[in-house]
């Protein structure tokens, strides 16, 4: 109650009334801690997670109610940790990504789509993750063109977050989905890597003029990748 009211006396178009407001909710948030309950269950199940392994590495993400709809687009604005290691960490993060729904874009965002400050519930996914050299998305579909025919793979160097934050300009590859012939290839410049750190964490690293211009994938790759799509799309019947 108290964060819903701070909030929506809070002027969202005064920058620095908006990041103290945020920052003050965020911090009450933080200050809180996590039920012994849901502690316990988080904890439980990432040592069941883990199984033979000494702190594997999670993604701990944020899933926000009403994130995608007709009307609004909150994906990316709530936090996501990368490469967490250990159950008290990922406890840790948890309560982080619930703080994250206080984040004075995500609050602006909120009171310029008529929401109201306590009107989104926030759930948080923990997930195995692959600390990759290479990463990025896959559209079974042309989203420029719309074309059903063609498949577009955009990639970079590191974890997946430098392209799905558009922290990078990813390299392109369109694939024509019959025949899995490149049909354009886009080789940008990539100003910077995201890589795990080996105790958990991340860093961001500038690459150097060689590394910025190397192709992500290769001739071979890139229609093994587009296989997996088409693969994917047969069974709803869009392949």
């Amino acid at each position: 109650k108290r964060s819903e009211g701070r909030l929506s006396a809070t002027d969202v178009d005064s920058t620095a009334e908006l990041e103290a407001a945020a920052h003050e909710v965020r911090a009450m948030v933080e200050s809180e801690a996590v039920p012994d309950e849901v502690a316990e269950q988080i904890r439980k199940s990432y040592l069941d997670l883990a199984a033979d392994r000494d702190n594997p590495p999670v993604a701990v993400r944020s899933s926000a109610t009403a994130e995608d709809t007709e009307s609004a687009s909150f994906a990316g604005m709530n936090e996501t940790f990368l490469n967490v290691r250990g159950a008290d960490e990922v406890v840790d993060a948890v309560r982080r990504c619930w703080s994250s729904l206080f984040g004075a874009r995500t609050v602006f965002y909120r009171a310029k789509r008529g929401f109201g400050q306590a009107d989104m519930d926030i759930a948080v996914v923990v997930q195995t993750q692959i600390l990759s050299t290479r990463a990025g998305v896959m559209f079974t579909i042309d989203p420029s063109s719309g074309a059903r025919d063609h498949l577009v793979i955009e990639g970079s160097l590191g974890l997946g977050e430098s392209v799905v934050s558009g922290q990078v300009s990813p390299d392109r590859y369109i694939v024509q989905k019959e025949t899995l012939g490149i049909i354009k290839r886009e080789v940008r410049r990539k100003e910077l890597v995201i890589e795990p750190l080996p105790d958990g964490g991340t860093r961001t690293r500038e690459l150097s003029q060689d590394e910025a211009i190397t192709p992500v994938l290769n001739d071979d790759e890139v229609p093994a990748i587009a296989q997996l799509g088409v693969r994917d799309d047969e069974p709803y019947g869009t392949a």
